[in-house]
């Protein structure tokens, strides 16, 4: 029989949302010119998106200590002219969630919470608009532990 999975409260997301924008915005990969935003885009942007309650408790303790992970997204509108254009936005994205998954120096947490680990898929396309904008996205999922007592 599975194990039910427990929802992050809101006050541990908003934590963990904050710190997580904060440190996608600290990225050297993100074009000049390109616009960081949060849980929004405009012209030629990137957004850091939180999937709003589906961080989940993968592991609790009876010392306290918990798992967790926290899933989100980032999104880059670009508008690409020709195949290159629309290859290098691809790119920009893929270099930005390496950065995030594979620096030495994850975000600080607070409260004697860790990173464990920062994954992430392709970036793909989700939305292409009249306009000739093109959204691009990469899922990406925190792993992070906090310890008991």
């Amino acid at each position: 029989m599975g194990e039910e999975v427990k929802i992050l409260s809101t006050g541990e997301e908003e934590q963990i949302r904050t710190k997580m924008f904060l440190y996608f915005a600290d990225c050297p990969c993100i074009p000049s010119g390109v616009s960081k935003k949060y849980g929004e885009l405009t012209g030629d942007s990137i957004g850091f998106f939180s999937r709003q309650g589906s961080g989940a408790y993968t592991k609790k303790y009876v010392s306290g200590t918990f798992e967790a992970e926290y899933p989100f997204f980032l999104r880059y509108r670009a508008q690409p002219t020709n195949n290159n254009g629309r290859l290098k936005a691809e790119e920009v994205l893929t270099q930005i969630a390496e950065w995030m998954c594979t620096r030495k120096n994850y975000p600080v947490l607070e409260g004697k919470r860790t990173v464990e680990d920062i994954e992430a898929g392709n970036a793909y396309i989700v939305a292409k608009g009249e306009d000739g904008t093109v959204d691009y996205q990469v899922n990406m999922t925190l792993h992070y532990m906090k310890k008991g007592k």
